[in-house]
């Protein structure tokens, strides 16, 4: 009963925010003072009959409820959010299979069976994100896994009819189950690209460039002289799909270009790059409310952060400027969730995690476009951000052989539900790679955007994991060698451009630490230096 009441004020506030400048608001808050007061009694008399062990033991549930009020949510602790960041990363090594596929969905209710079907476009982001744990902590398992995923990635890319030298990534028949033809998707090539990107600054040699250069002509040959892109191309239909418009294809073209221009500096990735991103700004600059296009932020601060940005200063601001549309519109349309609910810090009233863990993923990577003079629009972000990291932590799933999984969403039981909501209640404990992908890439992102803030604070940085899970506490700062500086002048990948990271910084040496565990034996523990730091 409690529950119920509790979840129907979350409800009723959102109904009264929806209704906020209409004639309905009184009506709306004697509903929720009702609803408040009830549930007061509610509570009230859960307590006095737990206080008399009259209180039930029922069962619970592997998943948070979003009707059970908790304590309100801190600001997640450096620990909690790495620990998260391992176990996500650890659930998708996990669900890479020997042929390199990737057990694409699973249902922690036994009595609810998957929907069959596979798709290499989420495949694909699966290893992008891979990519980033890679890089934000190595590991072999990681590696292992990226690899395999790769080479099961790189059977489905074939040319396009009658040019060799494009290439694209084909979704068949056989493998979507979706009764859809033969087709190569934007977003599908381009995820490939950015992925196998990211697994060539890691693995150097493992993605050739013909091939990378390849899957990038595919997205050139869909992109009009606008910069719209076609999200689409069916040989059936002889001709690209230009009617259905995808929101994040776009952007996801524009950073697995911007990227593969990191290490192949040929300006025709770049420009492609930035003409779509122009592009979207100028159809949004005239919108009162933009969509939460992630992508084309993500795209945005890798785009910028290129050498090449300070040619085009006219680009560049209208590019920030958009970012800066973007970001406000995902924070106003954010629905409020009173504090102490495990709801608090979600995007969605409904409680799913994707929409909140790629509005994460926007938000973040736009901190590092925005000039500082956005102070407030900053601190909003940084704000949910803490709040939205929090959500995801209280979703992911913390034990079992699906440890480290994030479920679809938050939610009650159907019992307490909207006809209209069974659908999502058969599927809230549903598990699938990009519920994981999307989670794991905000969760780096925040990391890493954290650990930047204290460095800066001057706070000591956090210490690695040894190989039992302890805690490794960091050597003393200490400032590069004579060698050291020189190596970071002419750190480069292969392909002769220097290598950055997302957070732009030169990794430039590898450190041996020495240390002991509970065995009290001598172990070592590598890990990346970095060396200079460039924007």
């Amino acid at each position: 009963m409690r529950t119920t009441l509790d979840f129907w004020i979350v409800r009723a506030v959102h109904i009264l925010w929806g209704l906020r400048r209409r004639s309905y608001t009184i009506p709306a808050c004697i509903l929720v003072l009702c609803l408040v007061t009830l549930a007061e009694g509610g509570r009230s008399q859960g307590q006095e009959k737990k206080a008399h062990g009259d209180g039930s033991s029922g069962k619970e549930t592997s998943l948070v409820r979003s009707g059970s009020p908790v304590e309100p949510a801190p600001t997640p602790s450096t620990e909690a959010v790495e620990d998260a960041i391992i176990a996500a990363a650890g659930y998708l090594v996990r669900a890479c299979k020997d042929d390199g596929s990737f057990v694409y969905c699973v249902n922690l209710n036994p009595e609810v069976t998957p929907r069959p079907g596979y798709n290499l476009l989420r495949h694909a982001g699966a290893m992008y994100a891979l990519a980033m744990f890679q890089e934000w902590r190595p590991d072999p398992r990681v590696l292992s896994a990226l690899t395999r995923a790769a080479g099961y990635l790189r059977t489905h890319i074939g040319p396009f009819p009658g040019n060799d030298e494009i290439l694209a990534v084909w979704s068949t028949p056989e493998m979507t189950l979706s009764g859809s033809p033969l087709q190569a998707k934007l977003g599908g090539t381009a995820l490939a690209l950015a992925a196998l990107v990211g697994l060539e600054g890691l693995e150097a040699g493992t993605a050739p460039l013909s091939e990378l250069r390849g899957l990038a002509r595919f997205l050139i040959f869909m992109q009009r002289e606008d910069g719209l892109f076609c999200s689409k191309f069916v040989p059936s239909a002889g001709r690209e799909q230009c009617r259905w418009e995808s929101l994040y294809y776009p952007g996801e073209a524009a950073l697995a270009l911007s990227m593969l221009y990191s290490i192949d500096p040929d300006p025709r990735w770049y420009e492609a790059s930035e003409k779509a991103l122009m592009y979207l700004a100028k159809e949004r600059s005239t919108q009162s409310a933009v969509p939460a296009d992630h992508w084309a932020l993500l795209a945005t601060a890798d785009l910028l952060s290129n050498t090449r940005t300070s040619e085009g200063m006219a680009s560049s601001e209208a590019l920030r400027d958009h970012a800066r549309r973007v970001c406000e519109s995902i924070l106003d349309a954010a629905h409020p969730t009173p504090a102490g609910f495990p709801l608090q810090g979600s995007f969605l009233a409904d409680g799913r995690t994707t929409p909140t863990a790629t509005r994460l993923e926007g938000l973040i990577a736009a901190l590092e476009v925005l000039p500082g003079e956005d102070v407030e629009l900053r601190r909003r972000i940084e704000r949910v951000a803490d709040e939205g990291i929090g959500f995801l932590l209280r979703a992911q799933v913390r034990e079992g052989p699906y440890r480290g999984g994030i479920p679809r969403a938050i939610h009650p039981p159907a019992s307490a539900e909207p006809a209209g909501d069974r659908t999502l209640n058969r599927r809230v404990t549903e598990i699938r790679i990009d519920y994981v992908q999307h989670a794991l890439s905000a969760m780096i992102q925040y990391s890493t955007r954290s650990l930047a803030r204290n460095s800066q604070q001057g706070d000591a940085a956090t210490g690695a994991l040894g190989p039992s899970g302890e805690r490794l506490r960091p050597p003393p700062p200490q400032e590069p060698s004579t060698e050291q500086r020189s190596h970071s002048d002419e750190c480069s990948n292969p392909h002769g451009t220097h290598r950055r990271n997302r957070g732009g910084f030169n990794i430039c040496e590898r450190e041996i630490i020495p240390f002991r565990v509970k065995d009290n034996r001598d172990h070592f523990y590598s890990r990346d230096v970095v060396i200079a730091n460039q924007p």
